[in-house]
């Protein structure tokens, strides 16, 4: 009956009925999807939207053990539109302005960024494949959008051509780890879903992105034959936050800790396989 009234544009009568659903229905995987679809009618009220998300996330959160599948795919959706909030209000702050405001401007959009980038990790730890790949993407071009839009703002028509040469230079100095974090997201994305077998439409735009940013590493696929197959939702391992540089410029790939419950059994007397090392921590940079 929800979904026929938001067909109908009764928006209001399909938020009053998901509401209900979300305090009556018995399943938890019922209880988020309400809230998430709940969230989903009342886009424009940001308020209201982040307390639905919020109560998704927190039911999912609090009762683990009974998601189902439904249950887990709309928890990750609820997570992914938690980043989303927080893009939107990074983009509300703008670059252009005050010369003398620059640099606050400049750190709260830093902080915003850090703050999309923590919460789209969440996403995909998670481990539902169509959010993973969405978020993982969403972090990538977050930080590239920023280099970018930094890199295309004209300097203030009050300085004068030697201030704004160096007004320039000090945008490219800044701009410059920020594009780094952005390919390496990208890479760490990418890495992720071969790794785990999963190819849509995200971890194209992922690697449309890395061939954008470095074609020589990356080059388009019919160039290289590479291919991947479809692969449904399966429990992603702990991701790192940020991959550090290897000699030939390329990310390290991840390095996850395995429990012992899940190693292989050595076959025929064959050797015991190395153990692999812990996490990566964070690289820093811009955040």
């Amino acid at each position: 009956m929800g979904k026929a009234h938001e067909t109908a544009g009764k928006n209001k009568e399909a938020e009053a009925l998901y509401d209900r659903y979300a305090r009556s229905a018995r399943s938890v995987d019922s209880q988020v999807e309400a809230l998430v679809r709940l969230a989903t009618v009342q886009k424009g009220n940001e308020r209201a939207v982040a307390s639905a998300l919020d109560r998704a996330v927190r039911t999912a959160a609090q009762r683990k053990s009974q998601l189902g599948d439904r249950g887990k795919y709309y928890a990750a959706k609820a997570r992914y539109m938690q980043g989303e909030a927080v893009l939107r209000e990074y983009e509300t702050v703008k670059i252009e302005g005050d010369v003398k405001q620059l640099k606050s401007r400049l750190k709260r959009k830093s902080e915003l960024l850090k703050k999309a980038a923590d919460t789209f990790l969440a996403t995909a730890e998670m481990g539902v494949a169509e959010w993973t790949t969405a978020a993982l993407y969403q972090i990538g071009f977050t930080y590239e959008s920023f280099a970018s839009a930094l890199l295309n703002s004209p300097p203030p028509d009050s300085l004068s051509a030697e201030e704004k040469e160096l007004y320039q230079q000090s945008i490219e100095e800044f701009v410059i780890p920020i594009e780094e974090r952005g390919l390496e997201a990208y890479e760490s994305g990418w890495n992720k879903a071969i790794e785990l077998s999963i190819y849509n439409s995200w971890t194209a735009k992922m690697r449309t992105a890395l061939g954008r940013l470095n074609a020589e590493l990356y080059p388009p696929l019919k160039e290289v034959g590479f291919e991947l197959r479809s692969r449904g939702p399966l429990p992603l391992p702990g991701l790192i936050q940020g991959p550090r540089r290897q000699s030939n410029g390329q990310a390290q790939r991840y390095l996850v800790p395995v429990n012992d419950k899940d190693k292989a059994k050595p076959k025929n007397g064959a050797k015991e396989p190395e153990k692999p090392a812990a996490s990566l921590g964070r690289r820093g940079g811009a955040s």
